[in-house]
Parts: C-alpha cells; structure tokens; sequence
C-alpha cells in the first residue's frame, strides 16, 4: 500500500470528522465575508464615516476577526487531538513523523482551500439579504447594495492567514509526537484526578464574591483609583468560578442525588457517565457557559434599554422643541418665530422660556465645567415640580435618577462666569432628579438652582455672553414636529450666518445651540440602539451557532466510543429505549446546563451594572425575552442533535 492509498483511507474514514469541520470553518468565513459587504459598502462608508455607528462596525470587524481566529484554532486542536490514536497507529506501521505532517499540510490544504471557497460562494448568496436587513435597521433605505472587491480580498487574506497560523501550530504538536504517548492519551481515562463537590461550591463562591464585587464598584464604593484593574480583576474572578464550577459538575450532581438513595441507584448509569463526560468535555461546556454569559449580557441589556428609548426620550425631553438663544446668536424675532411654527403639521399647544446663566461650576474646589443656573422663581413658572431654595443654599437638578448621585458626598457648590474668575460659594440644599429642560449639548439635564435674590446678586457680577434664555414649545402631537425642527434649525444657521449645507455635527463651538426636538432625538436614538440590537443579535448568533458547531463538533468524534459504550450496555441486558433514554438524559445535561449556568451569569451582570438606571425594572423584564428566544433555539439544536446521535450510535 503507497502513502497516497493510506492518506485516501485515511480521509474516506474520517470523512464525518472532516465534514463537520470545514462546515464550521465555512460558517466563520461565510460571517465575516456577509459583515464585510456592509463594512465596504460605499453609501455607508459615505453617511456613518466618522460616527457612532461606524466606531461600532469597526469594533464589531475586530471582534469578529479575533473570534474566527480562535473559533478555527480551537477547532483544529480538537480535530487533532480526537486522531491520536491514528496517528500512534501510522507511527507503528513504519511512518515517520515527516510523513504525517505531508498528510496534515495536504489535509489543511484541502480544508482551508474548502472552506474558503463554500464560504465565500454562501456569504455572496446570503450577503444581499443581510444588507437589506441592515439598512433596514439604519433607516438608510437609499443605500445601494454592491459587492467589493475589498470583501473578497480581505475575506481571504484574513482566513489565508488563520489557516496558516492554524497550520503551523499543529505542526509543533506532531513534533512531540511519540508512539507510546500517543496510544496512552487515546486511552487513558479523562476522569477528574480532583472529584469533590466542595470545590465546586468553592466555585460558585468565587462566582458570587465577584457579583458583590460588582455591585460595589457600580455604586463607587471600590475601585476608586484603579478602575480598569478592578474590573479585569472582577472578570477573572467571574471566569475562575465558572471554570471550577463546570468541572465539578458532575461531583456536584452525585452529591445532590446520593442524598436521594432510590434516584441514585435508579439514575447511576447516567450519573456516572454525566461525570465522566462534564470533566472531559469541561473546556468544551465551559466556552459554551462563557459564550451564552456574552450573548445573554449584550443582547439582553440592547434589547432593554432599545425597549425602554420612549421613556428614555419622555423623561429628558419635557418639551417636543427647545432652542436655546444667547445674547449675539440664535436671536429670532416674534414674525420668524411664528412663520416657523405655522408651517408645521400640528398646533402649538403650549409655549414658554426661561432666563439662565451660563456659569462655570466647582463642587468642593473640583471644577466641573459650566453649567446651567436658574431662580427657583423663574423655574417654577414653567415647570410642575416647585422647588424653593433657601438663601445662600443650591439645589443640583440631574435629569437621570441615578443610584450614585451627581453631587453624592458634595456639601459646597461654587458658581462663577469662568474659571479665572472669583467663585460664589453655596452650600448644597438638595439633589432633583428630574428634566426641566431638553437634554441638549448644553444642558445634559444638569441644573443649578437658587434662591431667586441669591440668582440676582450673581448675575449682577456675570458679563452680557453669560446671560441666555431657554425657548420651549409643545404640540398636540410631538410626531409630527420634524418639519418644526428642520425649518428651525435652517432659520436659526441663516440668521448666525452658518452655511445650511453644514450639518450640526460640523458646527464646532456653535452646534449645542441648535434644537434639542424631541422627534430627533427619538430618531437618533431609535437608529443606533436598533443598530446596536442588530449587531447585537448578530453577535449573539454567531456565538450561539459556534459554541453549538463545537459541541456538535465534539459530540460527533466521540460516536465510536459512543458505540462502543452502547455495545457494552446492550450486553448486560440494556435495551434500545432504555438506552434511549439514558442517551436523552445524559445530551440534556451536556446543552442545557452550561447554557443555563452561563444565562444566569449574563443576566446577573446586567442587573448588577444597569441597576444604577431608572429604567432598571423595564430593562430587567425585557432581558427575559432574548433569554427565552436562546433556550427555544438551544431546545431545537438539542433535539435535532440527539435525533442524530442516537441514530448513529444505535444503527
């Protein structure tokens, strides 16, 4: 027999093993060639180059480079190492180790050749549904799809190299190759050398001390000066507990059940095999875990706070159009004023302003920067919370209600018309969580209020340029004032002398005086979070089917010894359906438990940072929904997974 009919052998007996693989490397390069028809398109490079949007793709591009590259490296080592007992065997026949890596850098070759290919073909074919849905998503309908020759290139380039990277990594694993090695790791037992369920509560108290952790440092208690070592510090705590936790898995359940005689005996076939298969599928089912944390946390804190932007935008925009008026810019007379609001598509329901200063603001000797400072007087006419502030006293209004305040721990305030200038100090009253006006990019809802005759002794010592005035109109239907605020905002460039053509973003020192609309910040909002969720969900998908082809992956390269483990059973007198079941019982616990475990942690993690939010209950409760949707879609994978198992392990 030649090396060539040994290596043909060779491929038509692992054909299963070599299937699975390249369809999940196709699966990667199909991804990230569909993500880059859209990352190239021109219209979008156009309209969101330099944006929120666009930082996000770029980011979203790099995540899915980093995760491809680990996903097939992964799948590689897991390939090679379910073959160790073949390649102990050609080491036998007389095979030297130059031989077996011809047969491997002829075997990646050929999948990488492959996968490339079916990946690039399936992304071209499915790239154009994508990019319907995601201009979809951006409210970008004028967008035109187009295939780059970027996209191609990139796409091969990036898994050219993954693949060689791949390539070059196992070749350093046949170089340790020996034959008595080889034969001992494909039969030895993958048992724990440590099976103690105190470990593993050691785990889960790991896991918890790291949510504490957590909690205090959301709420500024911890982690002061150190932020960003704090948190990687929290992380890998997370991350130690979960590992520790999935590897004693199995200790955990034969110390729970054993408690239970009648269930033990009963379940001790499934219960010893359980904890045979959790420590040796325990890097497998921990990726999972960490994987199902990620898509839980990101999907389900998008996809509550994209549910909660109404309220958001209600709550920080009390009126439907505001603008802002200073003493030489966005000065506009009464006629220009009422010609604008004539023009819209609903009545004008109410009106009203509000005089401010614009003043530079020290809490406790530490500057803050300027913000907005009104009479309690003044305020009170235009607003439905009354305040009355005492003399030589502030009250700070911040338009989020916050756990951690904006002044928490703060007892003096000091307000001056610039930081050169000397600083009037007042002793800090209260703090309101509320918007009395817009949030624009002058406001950020912040608010210093005072007592009126402590206001108008301040303002006396201020210059003219610190003097504004808030303009604020309602309508009987808010969704219908864009035409309000494009005129506005068009009138308002005209009279500055700002070129209409100049968006607001490229106004400098100028683009916080324009509207803050209730509508455009409803859209923009709108836009990014649907984004956001969009890209999320992407995300979440690309992880759930990973983590799912890998477990599929590892399931189906250990089918022989799953035949074997059955031959033995149907010899002592185990029967199909009980075998069935016993199959059933031991695939459930090997997709749903990490799953769980890692769901929990995900959503734990939301209601730990996101519970500084006012909007915490309504996030909360619609975090649930992509939890649910993970668990239908996991109990689908499950049954078709199990169906096909079962048929190959007892056919």
């Amino acid at each position: 027999m030649t090396f060539r009919d040994v290596a043909i052998k060779n491929f038509k007996f692992n054909i299963r093993k070599y299937k699975a693989y390249i369809l999940s490397c196709s699966f990667s390069v199909m991804i990230f060639f569909m993500y880059l028809t859209l990352f190239f398109n021109k219209g979008v490079v156009e309209k969101f180059k330099g944006t929120f949007i666009h930082d996000i793709m770029t980011a979203v591009l790099l995540v899915i480079i980093f995760y491809s590259g680990f996903f097939i490296n992964y799948a590689q080592a897991s390939f090679f190492k379910s073959r160790k007992k073949e390649f102990g065997l050609f080491l036998t026949l007389g095979m030297v180790k130059r031989d077996i890596n011809k047969i491997i850098g002829i075997e990646n070759l050929f999948i990488a050749a492959s996968s490339i290919i079916i990946g690039t073909i399936s992304g071209a074919l499915f790239s154009r549904v994508f990019f319907m849905l995601s201009v979809k998503v951006l409210d970008s309908k004028e967008i035109k799809f187009d295939l780059s020759y970027k996209s191609l290139a990139l796409s091969a380039l990036t898994f050219v190299c993954i693949f060689l990277i791949s390539a070059l990594v196992t070749l350093i694993r046949t170089s340790r190759l020996s034959i008595s090695q080889l034969f001992i790791d494909a039969r030895k037992s993958q048992e724990s050398r440590i099976k103690n369920p105190v470990i593993g509560l050691a785990g889960f108290i790991v896991l918890a001390l790291s949510y504490i952790l957590m909690y205090y440092y959301i709420r500024g208690k911890i982690f002061k000066y150190n932020e960003s070592s704090g948190v990687i510090f929290v992380l890998i705590l997370s991350f130690v507990g979960i590992y520790i936790l999935i590897s004693q898995f199995g200790s955990l359940i034969i110390d729970f059940v054993k408690k239970n005689k009648a269930a033990y005996y009963k379940n001790i076939i499934n219960i010893t095999e359980v904890n045979y298969k959790f420590y040796e599928y325990k890097k497998i089912l921990y990726l999972i875990c960490i994987l199902s944390a990620l898509t839980v946390f990101f999907i389900g804190s998008t996809y509550g706070t994209y549910a909660s932007n109404l309220k958001t935008v209600m709550e920080q925009n009390p009126y439907d159009v505001m603008y802002i008026e200073t003493y030489n810019q966005n000065k506009l007379s009464k006629d220009q004023v009422e010609g604008i609001l004539n023009k819209s598509d609903t009545k004008v329901k109410d009106r009203k302003t509000l005089n401010f200063s614009d003043l530079s603001l020290k809490k406790d000797n530490s500057i803050w920067g300027n913000v907005s400072v009104v009479s309690d007087k003044e305020l009170n006419k235009i607003s439905d919370v009354k305040v009355h502030v005492k003399k030589g006293y502030a009250i700070a209004g911040n338009g989020s209600a916050e756990t951690k305040k904006w002044c928490e721990g703060v007892k003096r305030l000091q307000l001056s018309k610039d930081e050169d200038s000397k600083y009037t100090e007042f002793k800090l009253q209260q703090e309101i969580n509320k918007c009395f006006v817009n949030n624009n990019n002058a406001t950020y809802c912040f608010m210093i209020i005072l007592n009126n005759e402590d206001y108008k002794n301040l303002i006396s010592k201020v210059d003219t340029k610190n003097l504004k005035k808030y303009h604020m109109f309602n309508f009987e239907n808010w969704r219908k004032t864009k035409s309000v605020s494009e005129n506005l905002t068009n009138k308002l460039k005209q009279v500055d002398g700002i070129s209409s053509k100049k968006s607001n973003m490229e106004l400098g020192e100028y683009w916080e005086l324009y509207p803050a609309s209730k509508i455009e910040d409803y859209s923009t909002l709108k836009t990014q979070s649907s984004f956001m969720l969009f890209v999320m969900c992407c995300i979440g998908m690309i992880f759930f089917i990973s983590s799912g082809v890998i477990l599929y992956f590892k399931i189906y390269t250990d089918i022989e010894d799953g035949k074997e483990r059955y031959n033995k059973l149907y010899r002592i007198g185990i029967m199909d359906d009980e075998m069935k079941k016993y199959i059933s019982k031991e695939l459930k616990l090997i997709f749903f438990a990490p799953v769980f475990i890692g769901s929990a942690a995900g959503y734990l993690y939301i209601g730990i940072i996101l519970s500084i939010s006012s909007y915490y209950k309504n996030i909360m409760l619609n975090a649930l929904i992509p939890i649910a949707v993970y668990f239908i879609f996991q109990t689908i994978f499950y049954n078709i997974t199990r169906g096909k198992y079962i048929k190959e392990v007892m056919g």
